[in-house]
């Protein structure tokens, strides 16, 4: 790697940097232009490789396989084209600016939110399992 310098309009000599002193080809460009359309494509193709993968680990999560829910997370997240550093990086971000929330509303009242989360939480619960509940009933009313 070489130091790169460049003049600017006027004449002046300025460093712009470490780099490995080759100029970008115009080819090398299309090239990659090229894979990204080609990896966009194939995302939203439901018959490429990636997806037929994550359909199959699907199905075996839904049969209670532990690890192949991890493994579907995996999949999602090479399909999506980030590291593990960055969805690490984006999870803490969000638990920070939620525990933030959280932070400004006990500063307002001077109460934690945690019962009223447990509350909201109960009764999601209470209203999923009276939805399931009346299905029950309409399916075994039909019979």
């Amino acid at each position: 790697m070489a130091f790169q310098w460049r003049k600017d309009k006027k004449g002046n000599v300025t460093g712009i940097g470490w780099g490995d002193g080759k100029k970008k080809n115009k080819k090398d460009k299309k090239k990659n232009v090229f894979k990204i359309i080609k990896d966009k494509v194939q995302n939203v193709n439901p018959n490429s490789k990636i997806n037929k993968q994550i359909n199959k680990k699907k199905t075996e999560v839904a049969s209670g396989n532990v690890k192949a829910k991890s493994q579907l997370s995996a999949l999602k997240r090479k399909k999506s084209g980030k590291t593990i550093a960055q969805v690490k990086a984006e999870n803490k971000a969000k638990m920070q600016a939620n525990a933030k929330k959280r932070n400004e509303q006990f500063k307002k009242t001077g109460k934690s939110t945690v019962e009223q989360r447990r509350a909201d939480a109960k009764k999601r619960i209470q209203e999923a399992a009276r939805k399931r509940n009346e299905a029950f009933k309409k399916k075994r009313a039909k019979k």
